[in-house]
């Protein structure tokens, strides 16, 4: 069973909030959905098979206006091999990435405070199958990580 990675953690963030914080980012919008997070806690991939479409991982500390990667910091973007789906996991303190197809329950890395941040927190942006963002909390993929 796939274990849930974010279970009692709270939304810190919502999808669609203005946050003068990401002005230079995304027009002041946060795109994806923050959750608060301690530094260093394991994030694993939703149930599926996910292909690796790209990876960042040499971000050290993050801050507010730290456009390392697009304010992204550490991050890693996987696509769903089923639905073409995507989920882009941020801010990362350390990658972990064994191979470029990868499984839901494996380990991506550890969540952190890299990039564009004000502390530790994951930043998880969904992508529909046709590449638009959307609210992760909007997916079936939020009871599978525990939220």
């Amino acid at each position: 069973e796939q274990s849930a990675t974010l279970k009692g953690y709270p939304i810190t963030q919502p999808y669609g909030n203005v946050n003068p914080g990401v002005e230079k980012f995304s027009r002041g919008i946060n795109m994806g959905v923050d959750i608060g997070i301690p530094k260093n806690t394991p994030i694993t991939l939703p149930n599926g098979k996910w292909h690796v479409v790209s990876v960042y991982d040499k971000a050290k500390n993050g801050y507010i206006g730290d456009s390392e990667n697009s304010g992204y910091g550490n991050s890693v973007l996987v696509q769903n091999l089923n639905t073409g789906e995507k989920l882009r996991f941020s801010h990362l303190s350390q990658v972990n990435i064994p191979s470029d197809i990868l499984s839901g329950g494996e380990v991506i890395g550890a969540s952190g405070a890299t990039g564009n941040v004000t502390g530790p927190h994951l930043d998880l942006e969904y992508y529909d199958p046709r590449g638009r963002l959307a609210d992760f909390m909007q997916t079936p993929y939020t009871k599978e990580v525990g939220l």
